[in-house]
C-alpha cells in the first residue's frame, strides 16, 4: 500500500503531531507499506530535524523562508508538490495530522482533486476547549474550507474514545479510526534520585499553552507548598504564554521552589523525566498527552485531568485522573507529594508495564495498516 502523511511542520517544539506523525510513518513502513512525508522545513531553513529515517520514509520538506506568515507561504510550494506527487496516480490514501491550519487545506484538497481517500486527524483540535480558543477565526476558517475538507474525509482517526464521541456530538458521521498513539521506549535506565540536600521534583514537559492549566497548577502548588520538593515548567512557549505563568508564579510567592525552563530534547529529555518523582499534566484539552505516556514509560507515576483520555491512571495504579482546575490539583498533590519514594517508583513501575504492553508502535502501525485497508 503506497501512503503519504502530511503534517506542519517536524519541529521538536511544535507539539505531539511532529513526534508522533514520522513515528507512525516509521512503524506503517516496518509493517510493509511504503510511505511519504510532505512537509515544510524547519524555520532555519535546515531540513526536519525529526524526519525519520530515509531508509524507510521519503521526507518532502518543501522551502519556505523564515519570517512571518509561514502558516500561508506554504500554500503554493506544498500545493505544488502534493499536486505533482499524486498525479502520478499510485498514492492508495493520504493521512493529514491536525486541522485549521493553511497546509491542512491544502492535503485535502488535493487528495480530493486527485481522488485520493483520505483520513483526518484532528488531533485534538475539535475537542470543545480547542474550538472555544481564538474561536471566531475557526468559525470563519469551518466556513470557509475546513467544513467541507472534513466532510470530505473518508475516516477520522481519534486517538481515544472519548474524542471519537466528540466527533458524533458534532454530527460527523464518516467512519472513525480509534487508536491510540504509539509511544517511542526510552533507553534503558534507572530512576535518578536527587543529590543530598536537593529537593524531590515534580515535573511539567510540554508546550507552555494556556490548554496546559499552568496557572492552575502554580496556584494550587502554592496551596500545597509541599516540603523538600520543587516543580520544573519546562516547554516551548509558542503563544507567549510564559509571562502569565511567571507572574502567577511571583503572585503566589512561589518563586523558590517553581522555575520555568527551556525544552530539552533527545537524551536530556528522559534524563529530565527519570529525574523526577511526579510528573504533572493539568490539561483542559488533550487527544492523547503523549507526554503521559513518555513520562509512564520512564516509570513516573502521573497527575492529569478528565480531560486527558488516562483513565486508566486509576485501573492500573499508576496515577491519579481528576477533574480540570486548581481546585482538584490541591489534593492530588498533596496526597503524591505525601508518599514516600518507594510508593512512586511502584507507581511509575506499573505505568511502565502498561505503555510497554499497549503503546507500541509496531502494534499501532499494524493496526493503523489494517484500518487503512478496510477504507478500500
Amino acid at each position: 500500500m503506497r501512503l503519504v502523511l502530511t503534517v506542519p511542520d517536524l519541529v521538536a517544539t511544535s507539539g505531539g503531531p511532529s513526534r508522533s506523525v514520522p513515528a507512525l510513518a516509521t512503524a506503517l513502513a516496518q509493517a510493509g507499506a511504503e510511505v511519504e512525508i510532505f512537509t515544510r522545513d524547519d524555520p532555519d531553513g535546515a531540513p526536519p530535524r525529526l524526519a525519520p529515517d530515509p531508509a524507510l520514509v521519503r521526507t518532502h520538506a518543501v522551502r519556505v523562508p523564515a519570517g512571518r506568515w509561514r502558516d500561508l507561504r506554504v500554500v503554493p510550494p506544498l500545493r505544488q508538490a502534493l499536486r505533482a506527487r499524486l498525479a502520478r496516480g499510485d498514492v492508495d490514501l493520504l493521512h493529514d495530522a491536525g486541522i485549521w491550519l493553511p497546509s491542512n487545506h491544502v492535503a485535502a484538497a488535493e487528495a480530493r482533486r486527485a481522488r485520493v481517500p483520505y483520513v483526518i486527524s484532528p488531533r485534538g483540535m475539535l475537542e470543545p476547549w480547542a474550538v472555544g480558543f481564538r474561536a471566531w477565526k475557526k468559525r470563519l476558517a469551518w466556513t470557509l474550507f475546513q467544513g467541507r475538507d472534513v466532510a470530505g474525509a473518508a475516516a477520522l482517526h481519534a486517538t481515544a474514545a472519548a474524542e471519537a464521541d466528540g466527533f458524533r456530538a458534532l454530527g460527523l458521521t464518516q467512519r472513525i479510526i480509534t487508536l491510540p498513539n504509539g509511544v517511542e521506549l526510552p533507553p534503558p535506565g534507572e530512576p535518578i534520585p536527587p543529590a543530598a540536600g536537593e529537593p524531590r521534583t515534580a515535573l511539567f514537559l510540554s508546550r507552555l499553552h494556556p490548554k496546559k492549566g499552568l496557572v492552575e497548577l502554580v496556584q494550587a502548588w502554592a496551596a500545597v507548598r509541599p516540603p523538600g520538593w520543587r516543580l520544573r515548567l519546562i516547554g516551548h512557549d509558542n503563544t507567549g504564554h510564559t509571562p502569565e505563568v511567571e507572574a502567577a508564579i511571583r503572585a503566589a510567592g512561589v518563586a523558590d521552589s517553581v522555575r520555568v525552563e527551556p525544552p530539552v530534547e533527545g537524551a536530556e529529555r528522559w534524563r529530565t523525566y527519570r529525574s523526577a518523582e511526579l510528573f504533572v499534566l493539568p490539561s483542559y484539552s488533550e487527544n492523547f498527552g503523549l507526554v503521559v505516556a513518555e513520562a509512564l514509560a520512564c516509570g513516573v507515576p502521573v497527575i492529569t485531568t478528565t480531560a486527558t483520555p488516562w483513565a486508566g491512571l486509576v485501573e492500573r495504579r499508576a496515577g491519579w485522573w481528576i477533574e480540570c482546575g486548581r481546585d482538584p490539583l490541591v489534593p492530588a498533590l498533596c496526597e503524591a507529594t505525601g508518599l514516600p519514594g518507594e510508593a512512586l517508583r511502584a507507581m511509575g513501575e506499573r505505568g511502565a508495564t502498561w505503555v510497554r504492553e499497549e503503546f507500541s508502535w509496531e502494534r499501532i502501525g499494524r493496526a493503523m495498516l489494517a484500518a487503512y485497508r478496510d477504507l478500500r
